[in-house]
């Protein structure tokens, strides 16, 4: 029987002959077997076996190489809706198997080169009383946002439907450290004292950062952080498809805390069905060598150049690529170094890619990875003396792997295999599969590469079977050349079957109900559990209706070869007890409103057994700025109450699931739906006529806006108007001088800007003025006249520049501050004669003082 090694096209295998001497030998059941692992869920949590501890293994005994990307920086859990679906479809397309999730920890105020990034939720409740910096209420550190943790799950199920393990990093320290030249993210940590209403502050040296979040000398911290690690525990540990990462961009100094952290989360899981592997990052903990003799399953070390040194044989070793290697066009050369070297890449998406680079590498991801799953990679590991590249993966005597990064000749240690080996090389370029000659073990042998530029080799013993899910069965075969596509896909030719439907959709029953499943995709298959857990291909297949006496979740995913797996339905069947109270929740769909503007939603309470009790109703995860209120705060269902979402024009915009719960007699249910809050417009600037000046005797002012149905609030003293200020309904008559400015409100908008002008009252006529200072030079020695009579005089003895009513003064201190004028004729005054000023006493004197001296005998 001739012998082949397995090769790619488009991750769907084909079959290859080289000739009576060359490689001919995988089974079509192999490569049936390939294609439908890389496409599907995760095989139970992944765990570290020490017979080769560089790699996790699956529940299956598969060992698996983790290579992937994750978007950077704003990769957000609690980013608000997006587009994670599509991006985790980019993967899956891309072959890749891992992501990573990054949870920041501030509401607002971080910026990038589009402006504002608002975070639309958290994990803690905003209950007040009282509002955080940032405008919305104060966070309470004791009570967890169920949204978050809801869209958290959703997220880590989305991903794990195509295939993809998440490293979830728990905490992370970019909110705590104070940026230069930047607004300051701590501002808005709920950890800050002024954010939220349990006493708690991270930053109790009062630095204005909160690097002592990070520390474990401050039980009160430390507790709250177990206390959101079990909450995400609870709420991940089922899904199989979950890796931990303690922390990211944490200070050096943190190290301790880590640890901690680790062991923590370590203890805490051996209480659950599940275990996930617990990683840490040595770029942001610092000394690599501690960090190999920490509790960690695996670790993250910084890539920074293109030779890495041999992945050490203790942990599951990361490589994440440093953003300087990407700015070559041999960029992708990183990615086989990495593997063939025994780590596990990761690559973080630029957020400039530059053309070329970035589809090389994710092509690059790809490949690896379908190689991982072509050789048996649970007995291969790294080695500085097989091959004089440096870069081979080897099960000595058995199979090998080489990189070549720009072809040339290789040599290669058979020295360990009595065998002949088949020999076939990859034009990582190209795509294309080349047959290679058969050669002879027991000493070191020489190849060279057919490839011009980057190529791999794959070397097998004849008579073994390359991949870790091989099968037995013949083979057929065709021509001695195949192609594999450099912009891979790991997704089935067929498309994605579709979802089951479960029939009834659960409810509340009082005897044994009739349960029906169905798929609308024709020959699939539908496999079931009524357990809770998530179903597979070993689950219950479905045969036909089945009937259910007690209270059951059903879940139920469907299959089909060359398809993708559906995403999982479910359904809760609750099996009421005649004689207790029991009831169903629901609403009346999604809403939309403008913020500003109030939105309502009709909540039914159905009455399912047992007599009518009372229940009271709360809303949760409403945006910042909104309120909820109830048309009945309580009622006995059967009953219904309107719930009223009220928003103002500064309530936080996007998509927020709102969560309803009723509570009473033993009993509680939610109900929930999406509340979609657009941005408010913005009320026209209010124009002010005249817009200022000088009169004499009075002024007529008018205001208005170019907003209809606006109300124009305005003041006369210079203060910033609010809807408390005075009411426009017509024009203003000013008689003094005056600061007039003025805003317009309108419901369902964002206030207008401020408008302002200034009005000056002219004391005298011009013709009479002997002299008229203004004092309005701010800053100097000297003041003018404005009198046109030239007595311009000098401060004496230091009076000071200040704010006046309207405009600048000068503060005298009433001991022998002055302003002496030269005499002139035109101060030479014989009559009668009017003075007037504008003065505003600071203190009360009993004696006299002096405001105009004609000379020293004379005072007035």
């Amino acid at each position: 029987m001739p012998k082949c090694l397995f090769h790619p096209k488009n991750f769907v295998a084909k079959l290859a002959s080289f000739g009576s001497h060359c490689l001919s030998r995988l089974l079509l059941t192999t490569i049936v077997a390939f294609v439908l692992f890389s496409a599907a869920e995760a095989a139970g949590p992944l765990s570290v076996r020490t017979t080769n501890p560089r790699y996790f293994f699956d529940a299956n005994g598969r060992a698996v190489y983790l290579a992937g990307s994750y978007q950077n920086p704003y990769n957000l859990l609690n980013s608000g809706p997006g587009n994670f679906s599509t991006y985790f479809d980019f993967l899956a397309q891309q072959n890749h198997n891992f992501t990573r999730l990054w949870a920041w920890e501030e509401s607002p105020w971080i910026y990038d080169q589009n402006g504002q990034v608002t975070f639309s939720i958290q994990p803690y409740e905003r209950t007040g009383p009282g509002l955080a910096l940032d405008g919305g209420l104060k966070f309470d550190l004791t009570r967890f946002n169920q949204a978050y943790f809801d869209q958290l799950r959703a997220r880590v199920i989305q991903a794990g439907q195509r295939g993809i393990y998440v490293s979830l990093i728990l905490f992370e320290g970019f909110s705590s450290q104070r940026k230069v030249r930047q607004v300051n993210p701590w501002l808005a940590d709920p950890f800050q004292r002024d954010n939220n209403v349990n006493g708690i502050d991270a930053d109790p040296n009062g630095n204005g950062s909160g690097e002592e979040f990070f520390s474990l000398s401050y039980p009160s911290l430390t507790a709250l952080q177990e206390a959101f690690v079990r909450q995400v525990v609870d709420t991940l540990n089922d899904l199989d498809n979950v890796l931990y990462e303690v922390s990211g961009d944490t200070l050096l100094t943190s190290l301790s805390w880590q640890y901690h952290m680790i062991d923590y989360v370590k203890s805490y899981q051996s209480t659950k069905p599940n275990q996930h592997p617990v990683g840490i990052s040595q770029f942001y903990a610092g000394n690599l060598a501690a960090i190999f003799n920490s509790q960690a399953d695996w670790i993250v070390i910084l890539g920074t150049n293109f030779h890495p040194p041999l992945a050490k044989a203790n942990k599951v070793l990361f490589l994440e690529a440093s953003p300087t290697l990407f700015q070559y066009n041999n960029s992708d050369q990183w990615v086989w170094r990495t593997f063939t070297r025994g780590y596990n890449p990761i690559y973080p998406e630029p957020q400039s890619p530059i053309s070329g680079i970035n589809d090389s590498v994710h092509a690059a991801i790809g490949q690896t990875r379908a190689y991982s799953q072509f050789v048996n990679l649970a007995s291969m590991s790294p080695s500085d003396n097989v091959c004089s590249t440096d870069f081979c993966l080897a099960s000595p005597g058995a199979e090998y792997l080489v990189y070549l990064p720009s072809g040339g000749r290789i040599s290669v240690d058979l020295s360990a295999s009595s065998r002949n080996l088949l020999t076939a090389w990859f034009d990582t370029a190209t795509g294309q599969t080349i047959s290679g000659n058969a050669v002879s073990g027991g000493t070191r042998v020489v190849f060279t590469s057919p490839v011009r530029g980057q190529s791999v080799l794959q070397i097998l013993a004849d008579g073994l079977v390359s991949s870790q899910t091989a099968g037995t069965s013949n083979s057929t075969s065709s021509s001695n050349t195949t192609t594999t596509s450099s912009a891979s896909s790991s997704q089935n030719n067929g498309g994605t079957v579709a979802t089951p439907t479960i029939t009834p959709n659960g409810g509340i029953y009082s005897d044994v109900v009739t349960v029906t499943l169905k798929t609308n995709t024709g020959g699939a298959t539908i496999y079931y559990t009524t357990d809770g857990q998530s179903p597979t291909q070993s689950a219950k297949k479905y045969a036909g209706a089945f009937t259910l006496a007690a209270s059951t979740l059903v879940k139920a995913k469907a299959f089909k070869n060359n398809f993708n797996p559906s995403a999982e339905a479910s359904a809760w069947f609750t099996k009421a007890d005649t004689g207790s109270f029991n009831f169903t929740l629901s609403n009346s769909g999604d809403k939309s409103v403008n913020a500003g503007s109030s939105v309502t939603n009709s909540i039914a309470a159905t009455l399912g057994s047992g007599s009518a009790q009372s229940v009271s109703f709360s809303a949760s995860g409403l945006p910042s700025g909104a309120t909820a209120s109830f048309s009945s705060a309580s009622c006995s269902p059967t009953c219904s109450t309107v719930l009223s979402v009220s928003t103002t024009g500064a309530t936080t915009t996007g998509n927020f699931p709102v969560t309803v719960t009723a509570v009473g007699g033993g009993v509680t249910r939610t109900t929930a739906f999406n509340l979609s809050v657009t941005g408010a417009s913005t009320v026209a600037t209010p124009t002010i006529t005249p817009s200022g000046g000088s009169f004499t005797t009075s002024v007529s002012v008018t205001i208005q806006t170019a907003t209809s149905g606006a109300s124009i609030y305005y003041t006369t003293d210079g203060s910033s108007p609010t809807q408390s200020s005075t009411l426009y309904t017509g024009a203003i008559t000013l008689t003094s001088s005056a600061v007039v400015k003025a805003k317009a409100f309108m419901s369902g908008y964002t206030a207008s800007a401020e408008a302002s002008a200034s009005f000056t009252k002219q004391v005298v006529g011009a013709s009479d003025l002997v002299g008229y200072w203004k004092f309005d030079e701010g800053t100097g020695t000297t003041v003018s006249d404005s009198s046109g009579n030239g007595n311009t005089g000098t401060l004496t003895n230091g009076p000071l520049w200040t704010a006046g009513r309207i405009g600048n003064a000068l503060y005298f201190d009433g001991i022998n501050d002055s302003i002496t004028i030269p005499d002139s004729n035109s101060l030479d005054l014989s009559g009668s004669f009017t003075f007037s000023a504008w003065v505003n006493p600071v203190s009360t004197f009993t004696d006299f003082r002096s405001i105009l001296v004609k000379n020293p005998c004379r005072r007035f």
